[in-house]
C-alpha cells in the first residue's frame, strides 16, 4: 500500500480509537451485524471447524457458539483500535494481570521468565504488561510484509514499553539480554504452527490432531528461563 493510502486508514483508525468505550461497542454491535448477517464473512469454515471440534454438541448450540464468536470477534477488533490512543490508567483498569508478585519475585532473583501465552481472548491488551511487571518485556511477533503497516503495529505493540521482536531475532535478543545479566520476559504467542517439513510433535487439540512448535522448550532449556503460562479471561 502506497503511503497516502496507509496515512489515510492511519488517522481514520486514530480518530476512531478517541471515541469513548461505549460508543466504540455500538460500533461492534454495527461490525456484527456487517460481518455475520451481510456479508456472512466465513460462517460455513466457522461451523465446519466447531463441528470438529465440538461433535457432541447439537446444532443449536453450535449456532449459539458462532454467534457468541462473531461478536467476539467485532469486540476484539474495536478493542486493539482502541490500543492506538488508550491511557495507562485506563488499559490497567480495563486489564487486570493477577499473581504479578509471582513474575516479580522471578525479577528479584535474578530470573528471566518465558511467558507462554494462547490465541485467545485479546492478547494484544498484554502490551500492558511492563506497567506491572519489574522485567524487561519482549514479545515476538511475524513481520508483516507491509513495511508501512509492519511499523504502525509494532509502534502499537511498543506503547507501554514492550519491544517487539521478529521470530528470526527471538534467540539472538534473548541470549543479548543474558549476557547482560537483565533479567527479561519473553512473551511466546501460540498463533502459527510448523510447515509440514519442520513438524516434529503433534497433539490432540479441539478433537483434531494438531502440530505445535517445541522451540520454546528449547530455548527455555537452553538459557535456564523460567516458563509460566498466561491465561486470558475475558469478564
Amino acid at each position: 500500500m502506497n503511503k497516502v493510502g496507509f496515512f489515510l486508514i492511519y488517522f481514520l483508525l486514530k480518530a476512531t480509537s478517541l471515541l469513548p468505550f461505549f460508543v466504540l461497542h455500538l460500533i461492534s454491535d454495527f461490525l456484527y451485524l456487517l460481518i455475520f448477517h451481510i456479508l456472512k464473512y466465513r460462517r460455513k469454515v466457522v461451523v465446519d471447524n466447531l463441528i470438529n471440534s465440538f461433535p457432541e454438541k447439537n446444532i443449536a448450540e453450535i449456532k449459539k457458539i458462532e454467534k457468541g464468536f462473531y461478536r467476539h470477534l467485532c469486540d476484539l477488533i474495536i478493542e486493539n483500535i482502541k490500543l492506538l490512543s488508550i491511557s495507562s490508567r485506563e488499559i490497567e483498569k480495563r486489564c487486570k494481570i493477577k499473581n504479578s508478585e509471582l513474575l516479580n519475585k522471578y525479577f528479584d532473583e535474578g530470573k528471566s521468565i518465558i511467558a507462554v501465552v494462547g490465541h485467545y481472548c485479546n492478547w494484544e491488551w498484554g502490551i500492558m504488561l511492563p506497567l506491572v511487571c519489574k522485567h524487561k518485556v519482549l514479545a515476538i511477533y511475524k513481520p508483516i510484509s507491509d513495511k508501512n503497516f509492519n511499523g504502525f503495529y509494532k509502534n502499537m505493540r511498543s506503547r507501554f514499553g514492550v519491544e517487539p521482536i521478529s521470530m528470526k531475532e527471538t534467540f539472538k535478543r534473548m541470549f543479548y539480554y543474558d549476557r547482560n545479566n537483565q533479567p527479561i520476559l519473553t512473551v511466546f504467542i501460540g498463533d502459527q504452527t510448523p510447515h509440514s517439513g519442520e513438524i516434529q510433535y503433534s497433539m490432540q487439540f479441539l478433537n483434531q490432531n494438531t502440530p505445535v512448535f517445541v522451540g520454546t522448550e528449547r530455548i527455555a532449556e537452553k538459557l535456564n528461563h523460567v516458563v509460566v503460562f498466561l491465561k486470558m479471561q475475558k469478564v
